[in-house]
Parts: C-alpha cells; sequence; structure tokens
C-alpha cells in the first residue's frame, strides 16, 4: 500500500507559505487599521472632553466609538497576523515524524540509532560511577539510615540512637565501613567531590530513553505493515473509499447527514476542500471505519 504522500515536501513548502502569506496579510491590514484610527483621533484636539448638553454631543461619541472600533479591529487583525506567525514558526521548528513523509521509515530508524547510542552512553557513564560512592544519613522511626546517594541509594547501615551501628549490607568496600565509623566520630562522611563526571544518573533517564526506543520500534513495524498491504479502492453503490496521498479517502458524490459527518470526525476524518473528499491518515482502523461509514450510507 501506498500510505505516504509523494508530495509530502511540496505540499509542506505551500503550507508554510500559505501561513506566511496570510500573517504578512494580517499584519498590514492591522498597520493599516490603526493608522486610520490615529488619523482619526488626531482630529480631536488632545485632552479635549465631550460637551455634555451640546448640540455636537451625540455626533462627537459616534465619532470616537468609530475609532474604538477601528482600534479594536487592528489589535484583532495584529492577533491573526501573530497566530499564522506561530504557526510559520511551529512549522519550522517541528522535528515530528508524519507517517505521510516518505522518508519516515528512514528518519524513524535515524531516531532510534540516536536513542540506542544515547542508552549505551549512560549505562558506560554509570558503570564508571559505580565506585563512586556518596553517603548519605536519613532520618527514620529506627534510626540514621546511611545510604549511597550517587544513584542506587542503596543502605549500608543504620546508626541507633546510642550511636551503636548496625550493618545492613552483607559486602561492601572496607573504606566505607570506615567512612562510617569516622561519622559516627567527626559526624563527617569524608565524601569525594561530585561533578558532572562521576555522579550517576537518575533511572528514570533509561526508563524514559528505553520507552521511546520501544516507541519508535513499533511505529516502524506499523509503518512496514501498513506498506505491505494492498492498496484500497472500493464502491459501495457510488460511495468510493480508496487510497491516495497518504490518505484513506472517502468520496460520497453528495453531501453526508450531519451524523455521518460527526462519526467521521470522531475518528479522525476531515473535509478536505482541495480533494473534496473525506480523508484521514491511514491506519487500519482508519481503513475499517471509512468501509463501514461508507456501507451504512450505501444502504
Amino acid at each position: 500500500m501506498e500510505i505516504h504522500n509523494k508530495k509530502f515536501k511540496e505540499r509542506q513548502e505551500e503550507k508554510k507559505a500559505a501561513f506566511e502569506a496570510l500573517a504578512e496579510k494580517n499584519h498590514d491590514a492591522a498597520n493599516s487599521e490603526f493608522e486610520h484610527s490615529r488619523k482619526m483621533a488626531s482630529v480631536i484636539p488632545f485632552g479635549q472632553p465631550i460637551l455634555v448638553g451640546h448640540h455636537s454631543e451625540k455626533a462627537d461619541r459616534r465619532y470616537r466609538n468609530k475609532i474604538s472600533r477601528s482600534m479594536d479591529k487592528a489589535a484583532e487583525l495584529h492577533s491573526k497576523g501573530r497566530h499564522y506567525d506561530d504557526k510559520v514558526k511551529s512549522m519550522e521548528n517541528n522535528n515530528a515524524i508524519r507517517t505521510d513523509d516518505p522518508e519516515a521509515v528512514k528518519l524513524l530508524k535515524e531516531k532510534l540509532a540516536k536513542k540506542e547510542a544515547l542508552i549505551l552512553q549512560i549505562k558506560e557513564h554509570n558503570k564508571k560511577c559505580n565506585n563512586v560512592i556518596v553517603l548519605n544519613g536519613f532520618k527514620f522511626a529506627n534510626g540514621l539510615h546511611i545510604s549511597n546517594s550517587n544513584g542506587n541509594y542503596k543502605t549500608y547501615a543504620i546508626i541507633k540512637e546510642d550511636q551503636s551501628i548496625e550493618w545492613i549490607a552483607k559486602r561492601f568496600p572496607v573504606e566505607i565501613k570506615t567512612r562510617i565509623e569516622n561519622y559516627v566520630k567527626t559526624g563527617n562522611f569524608e565524601n569525594p567531590e561530585l561533578t558532572k563526571e562521576n555522579t550517576k544518573l537518575a533511572a528514570y533517564h533509561l526508563t524514559n530513553l528505553n520507552a521511546e526506543k520501544s516507541r519508535i520500534k513499533k511505529r516502524i513495524e506499523e509503518i512496514q505493515k501498513l506498506e505491505s498491504l494492498d492498496d484500497v479502492d472500493d464502491s459501495f453503490n457510488g460511495i468510493r473509499v480508496f487510497t491516495d496521498e497518504g490518505r484513506i479517502k472517502i468520496d460520497f458524490g453528495f453531501k453526508p447527514s450531519e451524523e455521518i459527518r460527526t462519526e467521521l470526525k470522531r475518528s479522525g476524518f476531515r473535509w478536505s476542500p482541495r480533494n473534496e473528499t473525506w480523508q484521514a491518515y491511514i491506519h487500519r482502523h482508519t481503513i475499517e471505519k471509512a468501509k463501514e461509514v461508507a456501507k451504512g450510507a450505501a444502504a
């Protein structure tokens, strides 16, 4: 199945250019409206109040209301321009990999390789930091627990109220035992200085990266499975369901009922004025939904 849009990059450039044009159009209109309101306001002498009871009161209020509406319209147009500016920036900074991109699998594999390299780098880093033990005391009901705060929080001993030591860990370096015994005497752990190079990274770094790695692998598999399927081009009493440009499309040939339109929207379909079809990204569930809706509408 052709799930990619061969004109993906071209369409993205067209979309970006359209947003840029809309931003410029709204900013120009805002500037023009601001200038118009400024010229209107310049007619009124600075500090001139409305002359209540004077024959000019009503006309003066109408004039000032026009100025206010003009300024409001300018602000609204400026806000629209900023909205489209944000859309342009979003497209420029968007690193998301879309399924309809012909290079989707290649980009996902590159992303996966980077994640795997980072996971390996963190593992190597943490392995080097295993011998850097930073002791800290944590108060509990049964005493002060002495643990390694550089990574795994392994508890080596508990110092009781009478300053006696209950050894918890069965195996640990003699140097750690000496440091704990000295702490009881001096109140100082004699810890090594922590730097970026010898500080162990928390476990959640690897947990999150491995979850992201699994997600990317699953997505590559899903795309490859979709690519292995046959293209869809079915007709149900004149209602055509087909795949094209990386989308599953429904051509009703007429305007479907509001109920059907609502159901399509809930399932991720949108009306495309360009293609005059209802369409969605290609997934197994959208293909099945398209056929289900077309059969229902044709019945």
